[in-house]
């Protein structure tokens, strides 16, 4: 729902980094190698209480996000999430994140 969303708004892209370097370029700075975090948040993982309940609650914030571009109504946009919740409480539920990290600073 959410890239749906984001391609009604012309948005391709929700990962924005690998766009930032000639940004950083351009603004005369030097930008470090972009390096890639992964973070499981599976079942048994020490991040998955805190991710599942920040998923949660970043997925509520987008609501009426979506309801903006018409890609649910509120009522489905909630439902859903629910099954998201109920999902990755389920056992045996494997999940990771991929965190990108870029950074930039003047050059000497």
């Amino acid at each position: 729902m959410f890239s749906l969303a984001l391609e009604k708004e012309g948005r391709r892209y929700v990962e924005l980094a690998p766009f930032l370097l000639p940004l950083l370029k351009d603004a005369g700075l030097a930008a470090t190698p972009l390096t890639i975090q992964v973070i499981d948040f599976s079942e048994d993982a020490p991040a998955h209480t805190v991710l599942a309940e920040d998923s949660y609650v970043g997925a509520h914030i987008l609501v009426s996000f979506l309801v903006k571009h018409g890609v649910a109504s509120e009522e489905e946009a909630k439902q859903t999430i629910e099954e998201m919740q109920r999902d990755m409480m389920l056992p045996g539920y494997y999940a990771l994140v991929l965190l990108s990290d870029i950074s930039a600073q003047k050059p000497t």
